[in-house]
């Protein structure tokens, strides 16, 4: 009876030692199974890094280029806007000289039913206020051009605009391939 007792205990001691063993086993296998998988997941981090700085750099360097196009036409459009500014100004003087010209035409064709005499003096100051007439239509006409010209360059502010958004759209493409997306 001792003896089964030994022999038990040796048969159990060799079944803890065997699974003792088989459990080092497992362990060094997962744990290298974890550091594959760690250093593959570091690699691939650090590759995925470069390529969105890259990408980022390319995107800074589009959008900078773009930036001052950008800003040359808005400095271009800012003159453009004074000089309209400039015309409204100078149309807004020749209206109010219109205005007053006007009223004095009124005080003349008054003057005119009552005294024929002055005629020619009314007659006169009605050809000044007509000869203004071609100053405010030279106004207009610059005018008009400004208009045209500040929407060419909206027009081309759109276009440039949309190659930027094709630019990031472009440039973001690499960013789609990561696993996070």
């Amino acid at each position: 009876m001792p003896d089964t007792n030994q022999q038990e205990f040796l048969q159990s001691m060799q079944q803890v030692m065997h699974d003792f063993k088989e459990g080092g086993r497992l362990r060094d296998k997962e744990g290298r199974r974890i550091a594959r998988r760690t250093a593959q997941i570091v690699r691939w981090s650090s590759i995925g890094m470069v390529l969105l700085g890259a990408a980022l750099l390319s995107l800074l360097f589009v959008l900078t280029k773009d930036l001052v196009l950008i800003t040359n036409n808005i400095v271009i459009m800012s003159h453009n806007t004074q000089t309209m500014s400039k015309d409204l100004h100078s149309m807004v003087g020749t209206m109010k000289s219109i205005t007053n010209d006007m009223g004095s035409m009124k005080q003349t064709i008054a003057t005119i039913s009552v005294e024929t005499g002055l005629m020619r003096k009314n007659i006169g100051q009605m050809n000044h206020a007509i000869a203004i007439l071609p100053t405010m239509n030279a106004n207009v006409e610059k005018i008009t051009g400004d208009f045209k010209v500040l929407n060419n360059q909206m027009a081309r502010m759109t276009l440039l605009m949309s190659a930027m958004e094709r630019d990031t759209n472009h440039l973001s493409k690499p960013m789609r391939m990561m696993p996070w997306n």
